[in-house]
Parts: structure tokens; sequence; C-alpha cells
């Protein structure tokens, strides 16, 4: 039998229509503040209602899951997976990898990262 191998990427991931489904993908919610109510993108709320928010000149702020998140979903994808590939966005434009980088290191030993400039992904093995 082969190897089991799980993708995995935040909410924020830009996945041409079906794919997430196709490939089994796993995603992560980031939390967005609307007006100071935490909801769980694409769980509590759509890209649809964010919009309508943005449109309504509501107060909209994003910040990426929680160190404890990550590492609940880091632990679930190693149980289900002999491989993981991790996509995230890049340091550049965001603060998720303060909260994703640390928790990876404790399931993906030895993972190549591979990054250009404002993309990176990481191959956890």
């Amino acid at each position: 039998m082969g190897s089991r191998l799980g993708i995995m990427a935040d909410s924020t991931a830009d996945f041409p229509e079906g794919m997430i489904k196709k490939l089994n993908i796993n995603l992560i919610p980031i939390h967005i503040l609307v007006d100071g109510k935490d909801y769980l993108h694409g769980v509590d709320i759509s890209n649809e209602e964010v919009i309508e928010y943005m449109k309504e000149e509501r107060e909209v702020k994003t910040f990426p899951p929680l160190p404890s998140e990550y590492s609940d979903f880091y632990e679930k994808m190693a149980n289900r997976y002999d491989h993981i590939i991790s996509f995230h966005v890049s340091s550049d434009l965001s603060n998720n990898s303060r909260s994703h980088r640390p928790r990876r290191t404790l399931y993906c030993h030895d993972a190549p990262v591979i990054a250009k400039k404002h993309r990176s992904s990481v191959n956890c093995s």
C-alpha cells in the first residue's frame, strides 16, 4: 500500500473552483472580525458576506488561526496522512506564518520550504 498524502492550506487560499473538493484539500479557517464579532472563514461567514460587510463600510479585519488551532489541525493531519503538503501565504503579505511555523515544526521534521516572492508552500514529510 502506498503512502497517504494530505494537502492543507488556510482558507485564504485561492484555488480554482472544484479543486479543493477534487484534491481533498484540508482548509484551516482564518478568523474574520466584523464589528468586533469573530467568525471563522468558510464556516461561519462566506466570501460573499465579507464583501457585503465591506460594501456596508463595516469594520472588517482578519487574523490567522490561533497557534492552538494550528496545533490541533496539524495533529489531525499527521494522524491521517504519512506526508503533508502545506500551502501558506508569504510572511511578506501576512502574519499567518507566525502562527503556523512553530506548530509545523512539531509535526514536520526536515521539511523543505519552497518559497517565491509573496508566495510560499511547505512540504511536510
